[in-house]
């Protein structure tokens, strides 16, 4: 199942860098009943990331702080200014599929010409080769070795798909809760997991989207100082949506509602005081700052092995 199997977890290298990381799509592009999920309706619905793009812009720029950008291939095409302002501004630009569709609802041919749509798009805009991945949802389909196989044949090298603990929406615990590198005929991997904490003996998130927004700011801090202390980096991921305290939820239940908006009005602030307060850098230091001769190495086809593992 592994090649390679750390004893504990993998450091980095001081100082450390966190992983800030946003993922650009739509309001309208979540995975929860009643979403509008049809594409040929998107082009009618009110966008509305543009403008909490720019306020992350702003305040990366008021901290000198650089991101990773991992952009819905529909929405370059749609709003190819934006993503002009985010390369102008010094950031990072990856790959979040084409139209935001879930990973694990794909074929192998499905979800590598869906990847080659995304990156063509993505590259014209940047000017340069796309090499980071990050899937919708983090939705890596758990019983399939073709995932990492088709990036690595499609030039990505850095992905940030998978999610090391159960959550609503999926969710993949047998992966390694640290970077670790997957092996393929293409090439390596390095993946940058989703960072967890332990809570009770299990895997938690909280570093993250709605998960962000519903964690005290005294948490956050306390979390990212603990991680320091251990010479750990911490992944964080935002949606434009995030920012967006007036996003529409329409036809969503009253949990998904609730989801979607708890805690947009502080995310900013929140934001603000943790860019001021730690070191963040884009996914190109993250890999420069980690030490991975100490991390798992595995292969494309872990989780199904690890699936067939607990079956038996």
């Amino acid at each position: 199942m592994t090649a390679k199997q750390s004893a504990s977890y993998v450091r980095a290298v001081a100082p450390i860098i966190h992983f800030l990381s946003f993922d650009i799509e739509e309001w309208f592009h979540l995975h929860y009943p009643g979403a509008p999920d049809d594409p040929d309706r998107w082009s009618a619905l009110p966008p509305r990331s543009e403008a909490y793009i720019d306020t992350i812009l702003d305040l990366l720029e008021s901290h000198s702080v650089r991101a990773t950008f991992f952009v819905v291939g529909w929405y370059a095409a749609k709003h190819t200014n934006v993503v002009r302002r985010i390369c102008e501004a010094g950031h990072s630009i990856g790959c979040h599929s084409y139209l935001h569709a879930r990973v694990d609802g794909m074929t192998a041919r499905s979800f590598r010409d869906d990847l080659k749509r995304s990156l063509d798009v993505l590259g014209s805009i940047a000017g340069e080769k796309i090499t980071a991945y990050r899937a919708p949802a983090f939705s890596v389909p758990a019983d399939s070795g073709w995932f990492f196989e088709v990036l690595a044949e499609n030039g990505i090298t850095t992905d940030s798909s998978i999610f090391p603990a159960r959550r609503p929406n999926g969710g993949m615990s047998s992966y390694p809760a640290e970077p670790f590198i997957v092996q393929t005929a293409s090439g390596d991997i390095r993946e940058i997991p989703i960072s967890t904490v332990s809570l009770l003996g299990k895997r938690v998130v909280i570093s993250g989207g709605g998960y962000f927004r519903l964690t005290p700011l005294r948490w956050h801090r306390r979390y990212l100082r603990s991680m320091e202390r251990a010479t750990r980096s911490v992944v964080t991921y935002l949606h434009a949506r995030d920012f967006d305290p007036d996003v529409p939820v329409d036809g969503l239940s009253l949990s998904h509602r609730f989801m979607v908006r708890v805690g947009t009005r502080t995310t900013k602030n929140k934001v603000s005081a943790l860019l001021g307060e730690f070191q963040w850098g884009p996914h190109e230091d993250i890999i420069r700052s980690t030490n991975w001769t100490d991390a798992p190495v595995i292969s494309p086809d872990f989780a199904q092995r690890a699936c067939a593992a607990r079956r038996a």
